[in-house]
C-alpha cells in the first residue's frame, strides 16, 4: 500500500508537494494541483538509471517548486482542455504538458480558478524565520 507525505507552506499561493512512496519501487512527486512526476520514470532494466541520478533530478524538481519556478495552467487547445506545467530547473531546462483526460473533471474544475489567480505561476516558499 502506498504511503504519502504532504508538505505545504502556510501561504496559499505556494505550490504544495506530496511525496508518494510506491511499491514500484519508487516515488511519485505530486506538485501543485494537477501534476504527478514519477521517479524513476521507467523501472525497466534496459533504462539502467541510477538512484543517484534519480535523486538529483528529484532534488532539482523540488528546488524548482519551492523557489517559485513552477507554474500550471488549464487552457483550451483545439477545442479540448490541456493541462500545462512549466518547471525551470537550475540548469535552464524546462517542460511540458499533460493531457487533461487523465485529470478527474472535479479536480480540474477546482484547480481552474486557483490557477487563473496565479497567472504568473506559484510563488516561492517563504523562508523560515529563526523563531518558527
Amino acid at each position: 500500500m502506498p504511503r504519502a507525505v504532504r508538505v505545504r507552506p502556510r501561504e496559499p499561493d505556494c505550490a504544495g508537494l506530496t511525496f508518494v512512496f510506491t511499491a514500484f519501487p519508487g516515488l511519485l512527486l505530486h506538485a501543485g494541483l494537477l501534476h504527478d512526476f514519477p521517479y524513476p520514470l521507467c523501472g525497466c532494466d534496459a533504462c539502467d538509471t541510477t538512484w543517484q541520478r534519480e535523486a538529483d533530478e528529484l532534488e532539482e524538481h523540488v528546488f524548482a517548486v519551492v523557489s517559485g519556478n513552477y507554474r500550471e495552467s488549464v487552457e483550451r487547445r483545439d477545442g479540448e482542455a490541456a493541462v500545462w506545467y512549466q518547471v525551470r530547473y537550475p540548469n535552464g531546462s524546462s517542460g511540458g504538458f499533460s493531457n487533461a483526460i487523465t485529470v478527474p473533471a472535479e479536480r480540474l474544475a477546482a484547480a481552474k480558478p486557483v490557477l487563473r489567480r496565479l497567472s504568473s505561476g506559484w510563488r516561492a516558499w517563504p523562508r523560515r524565520t529563526r523563531t518558527e
